[in-house]
């Protein structure tokens, strides 16, 4: 299994804060505790890492007035993926597609929504990863131990749950049992797993089952306002 973790750079965060940046050295994933581990966390800033047998990473959130940065960072603290929103979450998914409100970028490389992940290797190469793979689980942490309504976990909750459905669709065909199932609209999680139902999940399953897994793969805020559900 591959032996990989992520470092995060904290530096940027504590010198907005008027302290001077730390460096966190490599460390191998026996270093990294088990499950989901929070390092700093208040209304502006979360960090911290998450472990599931020899697979860990670590991560970073920073929420400054409209902004919102996701990050996630490989062993040597290189970034593998990053997403940022230029505006408050739920205005956006109310809104029409905005390129210059949110992108997505995968190992430096941003995505480019007018084109099909196929033509996108960087893209790919992240969603074949174990790490996103952990990443998709790791929403279920945080929802069962920590408020995924406001401040910055909410962006780790929301990446987790879109990721988690997308990989679902492509390895279990669950997007004919959730289009059959109605009962399954709008809830946190593939094949009608749900903590609990909240404006992202039903934007979620509007904008999935309306333009197709690229769109979960992509985040929703990425195309247009999604039509009334027949649910």
């Amino acid at each position: 299994m591959l032996r990989t973790t992520l470092v995060v750079a904290m530096s940027m965060m504590l010198a907005a804060c008027g302290n001077e940046g730390t460096t966190t050295q490599p460390s191998e994933p026996d270093d990294v505790p088990e499950g989901f581990r929070l390092q700093a966390l208040d209304r502006h800033f979360a960090s911290g890492t998450y472990r599931v047998a020899e697979v860990a990473l670590r991560f970073e959130v920073v929420v400054n007035d409209d902004l919102e940065t996701v990050r996630f960072f490989d062993l040597d603290g290189a970034e593998i993926f990053r997403s940022e929103l230029l505006g408050k979450p739920q205005e956006l998914a109310e809104q029409r597609r905005d390129d210059g409100k949110w992108t997505m970028t995968h190992y430096g490389v941003l995505a480019d929504m007018n084109k099909p992940m196929e033509d996108q290797p960087e893209v790919g190469q992240w969603i074949a990863s174990q790490e996103a793979q952990l990443v998709a689980t790791m929403w279920r942490e945080i929802a069962e131990s920590h408020d995924i309504e406001s401040g910055p976990l909410n962006g780790l909750f929301r990446y987790g749950v879109h990721l988690d459905e997308a990989m679902a669709f492509d390895q279990e065909g669950l997007e004919d049992v959730q289009e059959a199932n109605c009962a399954c609209y709008g809830k946190c999680g593939p094949g009608c797993f749900s903590v609990g139902s909240n404006w992202y999940c039903s934007k979620h399953d509007c904008c999935c089952r309306t333009y197709g897994n690229w769109a979960c793969y992509s985040w929703c805020f990425a195309y247009p306002k999604c039509p009334v559900s027949p649910c």
